[in-house]
């Protein structure tokens, strides 16, 4: 809907549109009622999120009469103006519930945020750490912690058997901690906002399709110099892995066509979930991030180190690998620290 003065997006959804029209696609959206305007002027296509919200509701509340609606909140915007549409959008999709509870709320969460993690993905996370290599302890040792720490329970491996064997379900999974500072506190706002509105909605009967996305180039990330550069040396931190923008949206499309047709999705309110969490981790596409090992936090400057590098290297004309990069900065570090029993 908030596409205004987006002519190529615009122009792009009317050819997918024409394109499976056969298969029965509809393209509705609202059109600006200005003196002498033409409907089909794309300009004309559109509404503000921030300040239109009440007449965005309106005309959502009456489109497609008969019909269950299915309400994507995936607007963004950077800093305080992403907190101020997520929002506008939370309250579109709440005057809308109440006038059609049918609607199904749909939402893409980060992976760079805190989840409850099923312990067998834990023990994975261990495993990957217990074979990362050298140069990934020395950065941890070096940094006393800030960068390569661990992102699992630090407890003996006989503690975790234990919890496992355990007929509580609440052992069944322990918590990730994948914040990044570099997203800053109204990224992470805004998140917690629409985790909060599935929770809350989906308790009180309402479907909800909200699945972890992979980390993707998307625009929004990568004109971010620092991120851009930790996504170009986060190869070398197995088993993560970078998404391009089209696999991300075909698989998260096919996740919400999931949750709003199969009775044995999360999605459905009707399943009794042992912990309302157990909502984010269903079908979680995270891309590594749970089991590499380390926190997010800690593979980002580390990351972002080797993406400069390896960024440096390719300006030259020279391509590398990451670990190659990853492994001659050890050889560094040893030769600087070594003497000094690191």
């Amino acid at each position: 809907i908030d596409l205004n003065n987006r002519p190529k997006i615009w122009e792009r959804l009317i050819q997918v549109t024409k394109h499976n029209a056969r298969s029965g696609a509809r393209l509705i959206v609202p059109v600006r009622k200005n003196k002498g305007s033409n409907d089909k002027n794309t300009e004309n296509w559109g509404a503000n999120l921030i300040t239109e919200g009440p007449q965005i509701a309106h005309w959502l509340s009456g489109v497609c009469p008969g019909k269950t609606l299915v309400l994507g909140s995936y607007a963004y915007l950077d800093g305080k103006k992403f907190v101020e549409i997520t929002v506008a959008m939370d309250a579109i999709c709440e005057s809308v519930s109440v006038h059609r509870p049918d609607s199904v709320l749909a939402y893409l969460a980060s992976p760079t945020d805190i989840y409850l993690r099923p312990r067998e993905t834990a023990e994975l996370s261990r495993k990957f750490h217990q074979a990362r290599p050298s140069w990934m302890g020395l950065v941890e040792t070096l940094s006393l912690g800030a960068m390569c720490e661990p992102n699992f329970d630090s407890g003996d491996a006989q503690t975790n058997q234990n919890s496992r064997n355990n007929n509580n379900n609440n052992n069944n999974f322990d918590i990730v901690e994948g914040t990044v500072q570099t997203q800053g506190p109204n990224y992470l706002l805004a998140k917690r906002i629409q985790q909060w509105r599935a929770i809350v909605a989906r308790e009180r009967g309402q479907r909800v399709s909200i699945n972890v996305a992979p980390a993707s180039k998307t625009e929004s990330v990568t004109h971010n110099r620092i991120l851009r550069a930790a996504y170009a040396g986060v190869g070398a931190f197995t088993p993560m892995e970078i998404f391009l923008p089209e696999t991300t949206k075909s698989l998260m499309t096919l996740l919400l066509v999931r949750d709003v047709f199969d009775s044995k999705s999360y999605a459905n309110p009707n399943l009794k979930l042992a912990n309302p969490l157990l909502l984010l981790a269903d079908n979680c596409c995270h891309g590594g991030a749970w089991t590499t090992g380390m926190k997010a936090a800690g593979i980002a400057p580390a990351a972002a180190i080797l993406g400069f590098v390896r960024e440096g290297f390719g300006k030259a004309g020279v391509e590398v690998e990451a670990n190659s990069i990853a492994n001659s900065l050890f050889v560094v570090f040893w030769m600087l620290f070594g003497a000094g029993g690191f």
